[in-house]
């Protein structure tokens, strides 16, 4: 399972062969990660927002803290209902297109970037590349793993200690569960 929360909901099914290894995409995150991800504030910031859990106050609330954050904003559209969302709420913002190869462009490129989002696995995509990352919790999911992991997330309403994240220098302390993504792996061998 992807975190602690579905191991206890397993476990109290009667299931005791349950691992806990995260989402198979945190697997990817290189060896060093806390060590490469920067701590300080980068100048510009790649977004994203979440269709199917829309908030038009929090995601407008966001957009308007990034823009006064950073010198550029840019949001990575993972579906075409994000492409529309985004430009109900923020007109002038520059997307990047709804494509994979597109935003690991923008992510290895040369621009001094942070993520700051809420679709989980763009911000995970994010880490893997080496980018400074805050994931805005929208449901369980980036909440339980990023308390089992210790993933840079924020909850959605919590303007405040999100931007203290965005402000405050903070060093990469993730934590991943080597011993059972190892477990799970030997099985297939």
């Amino acid at each position: 399972v992807r975190d602690g929360y579905s191991k206890k909901k397993l476990e109290g099914l009667g299931f005791t062969n349950v691992l806990n290894t995260g989402c198979p995409t945190l697997w990817e995150l290189p060896d060093d990660i806390n060590e490469r991800t920067p701590a300080a504030k980068a100048r510009n910031v790649v977004t994203t927002l979440n269709t199917y859990m829309k908030d038009r106050d929090a995601d407008t609330a966001l957009l308007t803290l990034l823009q006064a954050k950073y010198e550029q904003v840019f949001a990575w559209v993972q579906t075409y209902a994000d492409q529309d969302y985004l430009k109900s709420l923020f007109p002038s913002i520059k997307l990047i297109a709804p494509n994979l190869p597109a935003y690991d462009a923008v992510l290895t490129g040369d621009l001094d970037l942070d993520y700051v989002g809420n679709r989980l696995h763009a911000g995970i995509r994010a880490l893997q590349k080496g980018r400074r990352t805050i994931i805005i919790e929208i449901d369980n999911r980036a909440r339980e793993m990023g308390r089992d992991f210790n993933l840079p997330t924020v909850a959605r309403d919590d303007f405040d200690s999100l931007q203290s994240m965005i402000d405050t220098a903070r060093p990469m302390r993730i934590a991943l569960p080597a011993a059972e993504i190892a477990r799970w792996l030997d099985q297939w061998r």
